[in-house]
């Protein structure tokens, strides 16, 4: 790719993130996330053109909009959320028209077996974006990575919101708790998308491999050596 090409991709991001943003504001939505860490995830979104998009906890539906944004054709972006707000029907006819993508809202807690029926049912060939944003508790974030995780295909990607430390205060520093263990046990897999300034909020990132799937029995308590060693069994047994 020339220099000019190149440049002109970015420029071609760089307005359509803009132009997100100011559909955004223009209808009184916020992206509550912080601008260099959602724009950085948007990058890696631009790049996978992902068409089939789960998110957990999409409140207004500011982010799963930018999400939209960025995906590939004709896709299909379900919301996980027991209290959407009347904002995300809005995002929902936004997100839809005129790019002919379609959208479900889950109007159900994500640690439901309808919920993961559902999505089961609808990408039967995996998930390709996987946002996990829902509860802050420890119990819940680990329940929906474990939960969700196998449903992502290979070369697929998941992100995770506040692994700094945000939420409501008293859930505060309980997804950075699951971050900081999913890291130690697959370091190789894992990045932060974090801002040097921000003391709170950051973004964490897991590649799942093209060929390496991620170990049936996910245990937070196995050390670094005992997950690489199930990954290698796994892939070794396909």
């Amino acid at each position: 790719m020339s220099d000019k090409q190149k440049e002109k991709k970015i420029m071609c991001f760089e307005n359509a993130y803009r132009a997100g943003i100011a559909h955004l504001k223009m209808h009184g939505i916020k992206v509550i996330q912080v601008e260099w860490e959602i724009k950085t995830l948007l990058e890696q979104v631009n790049k996978l053109k992902p068409t089939r998009i789960v998110e957990i906890g999409s409140r207004h539906g500011g982010t799963l909009y930018l999400f939209s944004k960025f995906a590939g054709d004709y896709a299909h972006l379900v919301a996980i959320d027991p209290n959407p707000s009347a904002n995300l029907s809005t995002i929902k006819e936004h997100i839809t028209y005129p790019h002919n993508n379609k959208v479900a809202i889950i109007p159900k807690i994500s640690q439901s077996e309808y919920a993961l029926d559902f999505i089961k049912d609808t990408f039967p060939e995996g998930i390709d974006l996987l946002h996990i944003d829902g509860s802050h508790k420890y119990d819940d974030v680990k329940s929906d990575f474990e939960r969700y995780w196998p449903l992502v295909r290979p070369g697929g990607l998941i992100a995770i919101h506040d692994i700094k430390g945000a939420g409501a205060k008293q859930f505060r520093g309980q997804v950075k708790r699951f971050w900081t263990e999913l890291k130690g046990q697959i370091p190789d897999l894992v990045e932060e998308i974090c801002a040097p300034d921000q003391e709170f909020y950051g973004i964490g990132l897991v590649h799942k491999l093209e060929k390496e799937p991620h170990p049936k029995n996910y245990d937070p308590s196995e050390s670094s050596e005992a997950m690489s060693k199930s990954l290698r069994e796994d892939s070794a047994g396909e």
